[in-house]
């Protein structure tokens, strides 16, 4: 994820949806979840590393599918780690 743009590093709330933060990737981060804001708006879930201060208690809403196959707010779809569970 970007996140040494002032855009992501100074995030208090809401869903962050400003492309300002750029894509080059520098940061990990784990999607926990996803939503809808109140106006319709989907969101990933997103919880950082830098402590309960930061954001909303540690977590960032970011813009959910900003453009199909596109690198996403931050370049949050660029690289994708899944891991994967076996029996």
């Amino acid at each position: 994820m970007a996140s040494s743009n002032y855009v992501f590093q100074f995030y208090s709330s809401g869903v962050l949806t400003d492309t300002a933060c750029g894509t080059a990737i520098n940061h990990a981060v784990l999607i926990v979840g996803y939503g809808n804001d109140t106006d319709g708006t989907p969101y990933w879930t997103v919880k950082n590393t830098w402590g309960e201060k930061w954001g909303e208690y540690g977590y960032i809403r970011i813009l959910r599918d900003l453009t199909p196959g596109g690198p996403g707010v931050c370049g949050i779809n660029t690289y994708v780690i899944m891991p994967l569970i076996s029996s």
